[in-house]
C-alpha cells in the first residue's frame, strides 16, 4: 500500500486459527523501518477486492480491507487465488 506524498508499507498476512495476521513494514528508499504495525482481524472482516491487471508485468491491482481499513497494491495471481481460498 502506498499513498502519494508518503512512504509505502509492505504487508505480509498469514492465517492463523480464524484470524488473519497482517505485519506492515514502512519502506524508505527500499529499507525497512525498525517499527512493524501489526493487527489480528477476524477472517470474516477481511475483504478482497481485484481491480484489474498491471498495465506491465503480471500483478495484479488489489484492495484488500481489513475491518474497515482498505489498503491498496499489487499481488501475484497465484497470491490473490491463495487468499480468495482462505476467505471463503
Amino acid at each position: 500500500m502506498s499513498k502519494f506524498g508518503s512512504n509505502d508499507v509492505r504487508w505480509r498476512v498469514r492465517s492463523v486459527d480464524g484470524l488473519m495476521f497482517f505485519l506492515g513494514n514502512e519502506v524508505i528508499l527500499g529499507r525497512k523501518q525498525s517499527k512493524p504495525t501489526c493487527m489480528f482481524v477476524p477472517r470474516e472482516q477481511v475483504k478482497l477486492d481485484i481491480l484489474g491487471e498491471k498495465m506491465f508485468g503480471s500483478k495484479q491491482k488489489v484492495v484488500v480491507t481489513a475491518a474497515g481499513v482498505p489498503m491498496k497494491g499489487t499481488m501475484s495471481q497465484e497470491m490473490t487465488q491463495k487468499m480468495q481460498m482462505l476467505l471463503v
